[in-house]
């Protein structure tokens, strides 16, 4: 899903070809009364590391990332409580996924 490019200047062209992202809300009212974060994880079980945010935070039960490559991704919100839910959701290029955890 992600590819690294070496790129030494001065030296000839590289061609890059950059997909469109997508956008992924997170909506987790049971997570609204305590400190929360979630995290994404890849169809191989890799975590994804945004490239904006160490730490993908949950305010209030809601939370969101821009910039999200496209697929299905496992959003996995994680409680100052200990409490752990996950959700499968599916990011497409231009559009807003909504992961809804009760």
């Amino acid at each position: 899903m992600f590819e690294r490019v070496t790129i030494t200047a001065p030296g000839p062209p590289v061609p890059v070809s950059l997909r469109p992202g997508g956008t992924l809300q997170v909506v987790a009212p049971s997570f609204a009364g305590v400190g929360a974060m979630f995290e994404l994880y890849d169809a191989t079980g890799a975590r994804y590391e945004h490239p904006y945010a160490r730490r993908l935070e949950l305010r209030r039960g809601l939370g969101g990332a821009s910039f999200v490559p496209i697929g299905p991704w496992r959003v996995r919100v994680v409680g100052d409580d200990g409490r752990v839910a996950e959700v499968d959701v599916v990011v497409q290029a231009g559009a807003t996924a909504v992961a809804e955890i009760p």
